[in-house]
């Protein structure tokens, strides 16, 4: 797209850019790579803890350099246009959808959406800049898609922070193995919180004046028979619903009245 690199779309609905110089040339005519240069541009070239699928199919590759590659669309790339004068990639399938040329996501075209202000200078975006993920990309977004993309929406404060501790002869903030984090959440799980009982215990009756619990007894209750019958009518001291009849339902006129079904032997 630009005078050294070159962006291509896969049916897959990946976007990656490569770079093409030194590519194909004698080894005396190659010029010079500034690669921390392309690092800033493109997150996709940082370290990573483990090889992505991208960097594992390009494994041994000395050129052309990959520098980008992220899913940009859930169907195959059907188009991609580049606007030199404000480094804006567009690419499409059945939406059209704006990128940086690092891969920040920018917007949509054609959407309900309002449409977010752009400089005619690729670096006039604000710091502020409202960066977003696709929601259908974010579902099925790889660990690299997600690096490209969310790397911009951490909050520059951290970013600092981080740097600082490092450039001052710090360390990363350390991470908790697997028995610390066991340990951790078993004392989370023992942690008592006062706050929700107010530091002290409840008091009865719990559930208030509102509300009266039925008294529980273990002895069985008396049950009172009427003995002036010379028999003990016991199923008229069940509690029953009264008998409803039972509707028969009509015999169809195609079937005979006087058909019979042969009982079955067990």
């Amino acid at each position: 797209m630009t005078d050294s690199t070159f962006t291509i779309g896969t049916t897959a609905g990946y976007i990656k850019t490569w770079l093409m110089k030194n590519y194909c040339i004698l080894p005396e005519d190659k010029e010079h790579l500034c690669m921390p240069k392309y690092r800033l541009m493109f997150p996709f070239m940082w370290g990573d803890r483990f090889i992505g699928r991208a960097r594992r199919m390009i494994a041994g590759q000395l050129e052309p350099v990959l520098l980008n590659s992220y899913k940009g669309h859930f169907m195959p790339v059907s188009g991609l246009t580049y606007i030199e004068e404000c480094r804006i990639l567009i690419s499409a399938d059945f939406s059209a959808r704006m990128w940086t040329l690092g891969g920040r996501y920018l917007q949509t075209i054609g959407t309900f959406k309002p449409w977010k202000k752009i400089g005619a200078d690729g670096q006039s975006l604000a710091d502020d800049f409202d960066y977003t993920i696709p929601p259908d990309i974010k579902r099925i977004a790889s660990s690299t898609t997600l690096r490209v993309k969310i790397v911009h929406l951490a909050p520059l404060a951290q970013f600092y922070r981080v740097c600082r501790q490092v450039l001052s002869g710090g360390s990363f903030p350390k991470r908790l193995t697997i028995k610390q984090l066991q340990k951790q959440a078993q004392k989370d799980l023992i942690h008592i919180d006062h706050s929700k009982i107010y530091g002290s215990r409840l008091k009865e009756p719990i559930l208030g004046h509102h509300y009266n619990v039925p008294e529980r007894t273990t002895h069985p209750k008396d049950i009172k028979f009427d003995t002036t019958f010379p028999h003990i009518p016991v199923y008229q001291h069940l509690v029953m619903p009264q008998p409803n009849p039972i509707q028969v339902p009509e015999v169809p006129d195609d079937i005979p009245a006087n058909i019979k079904v042969e009982e079955e032997e067990i």
